[in-house]
């Protein structure tokens, strides 16, 4: 949205909503499809067919004043919000113990684990800028004051139950029968941030 008048005076809005609901697509690993002695199907879904979906929400709006004092000196100012919320839901891979995803515990088999990737970030930033241009005999040139300032929150974590490796067993991928999504525990092996810059 764009407000003008006839003094040199501008007036802009800007905002966007994005919003995503699905459910999360592993992907599939090397060993079975570009490697290895056996092949998966290369349609296949990793994980329950009922587990919940993974979502993402970006919002944000941006608004920016300029003004022209003359052809010389211009000033601006802008200001951005933007609140932002991820979550990641899966039923991933954990080859072996390593959790390298590219070669199988044995034969076709797969362990799987449950894990839960979430983030919450709020962005707010102002800058504003004077401009003025200038020319003297063979010179010219262009002055700019201005100051930035910005601040983000942001905090989420990583959720991955080991017990997983343990309780829900081995997955054969060329014939999958997939254990029921459980959310992770929130366990000392598990990451989580929250900071301020």
């Amino acid at each position: 949205m764009l407000f003008t008048d006839n003094d040199g005076t501008t007036f802009t809005i800007q905002g966007r909503i994005s919003d995503w609901r699905a459910q999360e697509y592993q992907g599939l690993p090397a060993t079975g499809t570009i490697m290895g002695g056996f092949s998966l199907d290369r349609h296949l879904f990793v994980g329950p067919s009922d587990i919940p979906k993974s979502n993402s929400r970006v919002e944000s709006v941006t608004a920016k004043l300029e003004h022209a004092f003359d052809e010389s000196w211009s000033a601006s100012v802008q200001a951005r919000f933007g609140h932002t919320d991820f979550q990641e839901i899966a039923q991933s891979f954990a080859a072996g113990f390593d959790f390298a995803g590219n070669a199988p515990a044995f034969g076709t088999f797969w362990n799987v684990i449950n894990v839960e990737l979430a983030q919450e970030q709020e962005e707010f930033s102002v800058n504003g800028a004077v401009t003025g241009k200038f020319e003297s005999g063979n010179i010219k040139g262009t002055i700019l004051f201005g100051a930035d300032y910005s601040r983000v929150s942001d905090k989420g974590g990583i959720y991955g139950d080991v017990n997983d490796l343990f309780l829900l067993g081995p997955v054969d991928l060329t014939a999958p029968v997939y254990p029921s999504y459980v959310k992770p525990a929130q366990t000392p092996g598990n990451t989580f941030s929250d900071g301020d810059n």
